[in-house]
């Protein structure tokens, strides 16, 4: 029998909570060593603008904040790294059963100590808030378990903020490898979320699906009109822009 031992182990979310509309876009990552002691290396970029704005990079004391003149991303981590051009790197030893934790945040520019985002409670209240949102299914048919897992994809589709639904964020998971059909869509098309919602709702979801009625019709009602079409953020620019990016599994990507 062949034995697969596990050295590294990482762990990704992104925090989630009933609260989680007040809170800054965060991703925690923790990174475990278990049976041997490892060197990690770490890098990390951020490029705005799908590449075309490089960053401003500005050391804080407890990690390091990415600019241009409209946004920012601030990564918070325990260490040091080395700037080389437009990302930092560097490599962190891990002795045997260790761990280490970073975390990336949209849109700050003060950057607290790691341990200030208690990031393990925040992964037991992310686990707890996905376990309950399943546990809420009335569907016990076959391929039970395939079926929550695509009610969980659905789900994470939806922007809270606003309630509607990303169209297609299939450039880094391609609708088809190698095709053309790979999209960075941040729209809501009438037609297919409702396909979705009907969805959800038949398998017990219906909180969804009224939420994003209600969404849907505080933005009709102020708008005096209905389109096929909206902005997930309510911004009023919907043109379409083709890029020359390569996206997942080296597909190319286009933008929406």
């Amino acid at each position: 029998m062949r034995n697969n031992k596990v050295i590294l182990r990482i762990t990704d979310f992104m925090p989630t909570s009933e609260y989680s509309t007040i809170s800054f876009p965060e991703i925690h990552r923790l990174v475990e060593t278990l049976s041997e002691e490892v060197d990690v290396e770490v890098s990390f970029k951020v490029a705005f603008d799908y590449g075309r704005k490089s960053a401003r990079i500005e050391e804080r004391k407890h990690g390091y904040v990415f600019k241009d003149t409209r946004e920012s991303v601030g990564l918070a981590l325990p260490f040091k790294l080395e700037r080389f051009n437009d990302r930092l790197s560097g490599t962190l030893h891990l002795p045997r059963r260790s761990a280490n934790w970073f975390v990336a945040l949209h849109g700050v520019d003060h950057i607290g100590k790691i341990s200030d985002y208690k990031s393990y409670e925040r992964l037991e209240e992310t686990v707890n808030y996905w376990q309950k949102w399943c546990n809420q299914s009335t569907y016990n048919g076959l391929y039970h378990g395939d079926v929550i897992r695509s009610a969980l994809t659905l789900k994470g589709l939806f922007y809270e903020p606003t309630g509607l639904m990303v169209a297609a964020p299939t450039t880094s998971l391609p609708e088809c490898v190698g095709g053309e059909r790979n999209w960075d869509y941040r729209y809501t098309w009438i037609r297919d979320t409702a396909y979705v919602i009907e969805a959800l709702a038949m398998i017990g979801y219906k909180r969804e699906a009224t939420k994003f009625l209600y969404d849907l019709m505080h933005i009709i009602e102020r708008e005096g009109r209905i389109r096929t079409i909206y902005s997930i953020n309510e911004d009023s620019n919907l043109n379409e822009e083709e890029l020359d990016l390569e996206g997942g599994t080296g597909s190319r990507g286009q933008s929406g």
